[in-house]
């Protein structure tokens, strides 16, 4: 086994979702059980996320909504002009 760091032992977990479910919804469900289970590990012993694709799906999202509400306004300028 091997850290970040390389200097202590480590185990590395990866999760990965299920084709058509919720990225984001999952991963809130794994920041929850990570805490739980903080609570009743000793405390020499960390949990590290690596990677959260969760960010990237919210980030995403967040994007397409941007564009979303961009793009009916111009067509509503557009529409208002024109009619």
């Amino acid at each position: 086994m091997t850290t970040l760091s390389g200097t202590e032992d480590a185990v590395f977990i990866g999760i990965a979702k299920l084709k058509g479910t919720n990225a984001v919804h999952i991963v809130e469900n794994i920041h929850t059980a990570v805490e739980e289970t903080r609570k009743i590990l000793p405390k020499n012993i960390d949990i590290i996320t690596i990677q959260d694709e969760g960010e990237t799906a919210k980030e995403a999202t967040n994007e397409l909504m941007l564009h979303l509400f961009i793009s009916i306004a111009i067509v509503l300028v557009i529409l208002i002009i024109f009619l």
